[in-house]
């Protein structure tokens, strides 16, 4: 095992320090409980001494025959006592000190990993809003610079700036939407889940018709009259992202099927379908804004934000939405929505 010096160690650890944002808060929260236990164990410190001196001393009286001579025996007891105590405190305050040093790691980690979150977050945003202009402005540069322009490359450019502005749309439109469900209220009317997913198979068999994929849809017996409380806007578009998505990544030929089912107190929404898959290493993420394995990058094009949106919208109605896929052999979506009492 490779020895590794006190002042590395030192080193490392004040690195790590100035990149840990949150670091001095650690101090300041330290620091302050540091000040609150100092001053609760030397009030409680100065009562005890007080106590034991006076029991001490009120055991002793009558054995001496001047009350300077009652001091003078007590002194030496007074000096172990004061050192005592003293020692006593200065090992409970240096516990405390460490442990809440390290749990206000603990007790941060939400925020650091919230900020780190959102930091990525705005990363990408940049970076996928950034690539749209940068084609708009590098095609637009080249046509300038051409001498000989035709009303043919005029329209060309023109058609191709629309692609990229409808791609700007898209993803304004998803922050946008992103931004609207964090910030509403607990939805709480009533909504029959078999309707909606209904209303969202109909309007999205053209779509599965142009890529030649099946899209069928099964309810439970009895499930058909089953509701969830929240706002049918809000769910039609998260079911209409997600079974998009699944007709989009299914190769012609492939199946999409949509399942309604009670499970206890809860439905179960299933969107299964026969296409890519989504790799393991990739399957964590899938749910995050802007994130899009490379396979799909290579197989559709879109902003990353549907399965965010879904995932958000799911989590505003007290659900939970569970992901299984295998690449090359399809991808299962589940959804569980607390049913309506």
């Amino acid at each position: 095992m490779t020895h590794i010096p006190v002042s590395k160690r030192f080193a490392a650890l004040a690195t790590r320090s100035k990149r840990d944002e949150f670091f001095f808060a650690r101090l300041a929260l330290t620091g302050i409980y540091a000040a609150v236990v100092s001053a609760i164990l030397g009030l409680f410190s100065y009562l005890l001494y007080g106590v034991l001196m006076n029991s001490i001393a009120n055991s002793l009286e009558g054995n001496f025959a001047t009350d300077a001579a009652q001091q003078a025996a007590l002194k030496p007891v007074a000096d172990v006592l004061k050192t005592q105590l003293l020692t006593l405190d200065g090992i409970v305050l240096l516990v405390v000190v460490i442990a809440v040093f390290f749990l206000t790691s603990l007790t941060l980690r939400p925020l650091r990993e919230s900020r780190a979150r959102e930091r990525r977050f705005l990363a990408d945003a940049a970076h996928e809003l950034r690539t749209p202009l940068t084609i708009m402005k590098t095609d637009s540069e080249v046509l300038l610079r051409g001498r000989s322009v035709t009303i043919d490359d005029t329209k060309e450019l023109l058609k191709k700036n629309i692609d990229e502005i409808d791609a700007l749309t898209r993803i304004a439109n998803g922050l946008l939407d992103i931004v609207h469900i964090k910030n509403s209220k607990n939805p709480d009317s009533p909504v029959a889940l078999a309707t909606v997913l209904t209303a969202v198979v109909h309007k999205l068999t053209p779509l599965a018709r142009a890529r030649d994929v099946s899209l069928t849809s099964s309810f439970e017996a009895g499930s058909e009259k089953e509701q969830v409380r929240g706002a049918r806007e809000a769910l039609e578009r998260a079911f209409a992202n997600s079974i998009e998505n699944a007709i989009k990544y299914t190769e012609s030929g492939g199946t999409v099927s949509i399942t309604l089912g009670k499970k206890g107190a809860l439905l179960e929404i299933g969107i299964t379908d026969t296409g890519c898959g989504i790799a393991p290493e990739d399957l964590p993420f899938v749910t995050e804004p802007f994130y899009r394995a490379d396979s799909a990058r290579a197989l559709v094009s879109g902003s990353g934000l549907g399965l965010a949106i879904v995932k958000e919208t799911i989590e505003m109605h007290g659900g939970k939405l569970h992901i299984e896929s295998a690449l090359g052999k399809g991808t299962t979506v589940r959804v569980l929505l607390p049913r309506a009492s």
